[in-house]
């Protein structure tokens, strides 16, 4: 991946967050078209969790 500056998203990554947060297990699946950044998506959620 590159270093770039990642913009946008900013909903779907407090969503990850929330889910992440929750008490009880959660499956979440990332649908797309290619090339959209669903893979950035992941590696920036990461880059948050403890």
């Amino acid at each position: 991946m590159s270093d770039s500056i990642f913009i946008g998203r900013k909903f779907e990554l407090e969503r990850l967050k929330a889910l992440y947060k929750k008490k009880t297990p959660s499956l979440v699946v990332v649908k797309g078209r290619r090339r959209i950044g669903k893979s950035r998506l992941i590696l920036e959620f990461s880059k948050t969790i403890d």
